[in-house]
């Protein structure tokens, strides 16, 4: 099996940990590189660059879209790693201007759909591996039957393990909870999507970008 490890920074992982996230968007501010490393439904580690320099986290890569940074807001939200839209944009014209791209007010990005993500706690992190050498950038693709992408898969399958364990004894915990309250938790279920930003990006994509009705350049009021 072919998996990807993606490289991002510490304020993303930091924001998207602090609650459950159906799905979520792991932003390449570029937005001038196609995705092609693996295909859809394979492992996509989080790696965070130096000084922590381990695994984070683990999600599964479900597509890619490119959107100008407006639209990336509009159709994940807080799912983009940040709190709100200026944060967002802050964000993008940071690493954009670090790489010499033009200032522009609303750039196009490349939007990589991950879901069911899992984001480690700090005990939990792995090291990355010895052989990860200082010219990776983005990321790498690794492979479960060679000896270094093997192992690392080994570690990470085991403390996604523990974690999946964790989040069903916390839902049958809900289960019970919603025997002695239906009201309560009825209402609760109402107000979940799930993957709902996924969702609305595959529909965005396969309409290009265009409302399917009107023909406009416009996002699809959609929820999954």
């Amino acid at each position: 099996m072919n998996y990807y490890v993606g490289v991002t920074d510490y304020n993303w992982f930091d924001f998207l940990r602090q609650e459950p996230r159906e799905d979520v968007n792991f932003w390449k501010p570029l937005g001038d590189k196609s995705f092609g490393a693996v295909p859809q439904g394979a492992p996509f580690l989080f790696k965070l660059r130096k000084p922590e320099h381990a695994i984070v986290g683990v999600g599964y890569f479900m597509s890619q879209i490119g959107l100008p940074i407006s639209m990336a807001w509009d159709t994940f939200g807080v799912r983009n790693g940040a709190a709100d839209y200026e944060s967002f944009a802050q964000s993008i014209r940071k690493y954009r201007a670090a790489h010499g791209k033009p200032l522009e007010a609303n750039p196009a990005i490349n939007c990589l759909v991950l879901t069911a993500p899992i984001f480690f706690r700090k005990p939990d992190w792995i090291p990355a591996p010895e052989s990860w050498g200082n010219s990776i950038v983005t990321g790498k693709v690794y492979r479960t039957d060679e000896a270094v992408g093997g192992q690392l898969w080994a570690q990470v399958s085991t403390t996604m393990l523990r974690y999946q364990q964790d989040a069903f004894t916390r839902e049958l915990a809900t289960d019970s909870l919603a025997l002695e309250s239906p009201g309560i938790y009825r209402e609760a279920l109402t107000k979940v999507r799930v993957g709902q930003g996924a969702f609305r990006a595959l529909v965005t994509q396969a309409y290009d970008k265009r409302c399917a009705i009107s023909g406009e350049k416009t996002l699809p009021v959609l929820e999954a």
